[in-house]
């Protein structure tokens, strides 16, 4: 087992990078990218009431990203095994540069700590998908709206062609403006689509 500073310690940069939610904290609707592989913190040990002290860091695992199962993809299948590289603590802890590896009480203990792991991300996962979906609806009718207005501006100006000149300029004006607006939001569709297919579940082929 870890001592109480050392599970302290793992504890504080899980929620640091991870949150309670299980997804990188931080994270904004439609940016998947995140680099945690030298996320780093620590804290200072001391020994025997004694004024030495040596520091223990803890690194985010490089295999498994912090969730403590590694995740392999056959066939168009997601297979996901325990992460040998952190024991499945997701966090690596150093001292004077010697990992300290965990003693499990039991593998009773360890199973479960892996499958509460797994289930707060496959939650923090749907979560994340649900919020792309709504973000997307959203988007879908500001499009709706736009483009009937652009429709409907366009046909006042093809009729009015020849009306007072100021009259035309705010036309065109507000045209121009809404074709604007709607290549913004059909950028941010696009975007969050890209995101929301990383999210899904992958059909599996035969």
């Amino acid at each position: 087992m870890f001592t109480a500073d050392e599970q302290d310690l793992v504890n504080r940069l899980r929620e640091k990078y991870y949150g309670q939610s299980g997804s990188p904290a931080g994270e904004q609707t439609g940016d998947a990218s995140y680099s945690l592989d030298n996320a780093i913190e620590s804290v200072p040990q001391h020994h025997n009431g004694s004024s030495t002290s040596s520091e223990v860091v803890a690194k985010i695992c490089i295999i498994c990203h912090g969730t403590g199962t590694k995740v392999e993809e056959y066939n168009h299948r997601r297979l996901e095994s325990f992460c040998s590289s952190c024991h499945g603590n997701g966090v690596n802890l150093y001292r004077n540069g010697v990992e300290i590896i965990e003693k499990p009480s039991s593998s009773a203990n360890t199973m479960q700590r892996v499958v509460e792991r797994k289930y707060s991300l496959s939650a923090a996962v749907s979560e994340k998908r649900e919020r792309l979906q709504a973000d997307i609806a959203a988007i879908d009718e500001k499009l709706d709206m736009y483009n009937q207005e652009r429709s409907k501006l366009s046909t006042d100006i093809a009729h009015n062609q020849d009306e007072d000149p100021e009259g035309m300029r705010l036309m065109m004006n507000l045209l121009s403006q809404l074709e604007a607006q709607i290549s913004k939001l059909t950028d941010m569709r696009k975007a969050r689509a890209v995101s929301l297919e990383k999210f899904l579940p992958h059909s599996s082929q035969s």
